[in-house]
């Protein structure tokens, strides 16, 4: 069996199951667990980490990937008690992941937030297989490229909630195709926005060298 990683960042993020949740340009925290068990980070020096349960009748909305292996993938965003928005990735088989945000915070630094993931499911332990980037956008942002290493490009519309997801599979991830970057368009095409997310090899944090046509 391999090993699952779960690294969490964008200030105080709390989860649990098998996952990598990266943010980009933020500050980082860590947990490390085994398949099927979690353990809680050290205290953070910023304070408790916020609540992240629902808010009594909170609206609770999900977003489905635009691109996904079957499995019932789910990305939500709701209210916490303390009227933060609150944002998860639900893994099939491996639990959730969250994180908070104050009001007036979620765009403070980028038009453009992406997470990205990752999960190993089978005996392999140099391979992912699965990995996950979703996120945010600001308008003008109306749809997201994603860019793998091999030079594909998903094509990822932002929802009303501002949300756009994506799920590569083992089939991708295994022919060596991982993310490599989002890229934040406007209707009319115009770049906004661009950020590397980058995946390594487990154990390894090194990633992949990207081809120049991709870049």
């Amino acid at each position: 069996m391999g090993t699952g990683i779960v690294q969490l960042t964008r200030g105080r993020l709390r989860a649990l199951g098998v996952a990598l949740l990266v943010a980009v340009g933020v500050t980082t925290g860590l947990i490390l667990a085994n398949r099927g068990s979690t353990s809680e980070r050290p205290p953070s020096a910023l304070g408790a980490p916020p609540d992240i349960r629902p808010a009594p009748n909170a609206e609770i909305r999900f977003h489905p990937p635009a691109h996904a292996p079957a499995g019932g993938w789910k990305f939500k965003t709701y209210k916490n008690r303390a009227g933060q928005m609150c944002a998860a990735e639900v893994v099939p088989g491996g639990g959730e992941g969250a994180t908070c945000f104050a009001p007036g915070t979620l765009f403070r630094k980028t038009p453009l937030l992406a997470f990205l993931g990752s999960r190993q499911t089978g005996d392999d332990i140099n391979q992912w297989d699965n990995a996950w980037v979703w996120g945010f956008a600001e308008k003008p942002i109306t749809h997201v490229q994603l860019v793998l290493t091999d030079c594909t490009v998903r094509d990822l519309p932002v929802d009303d909630g501002g949300v756009y997801a994506d799920v590569e599979g083992s089939e991708t991830l295994h022919a060596g195709a991982w993310p490599y970057k989002v890229v934040g368009l406007t209707a009319g095409g115009h770049m906004v926005a661009t950020h590397e997310v980058r995946l390594g090899p487990p154990g390894t944090g090194q990633a992949p060298a990207v081809p120049a046509r991709c870049a």
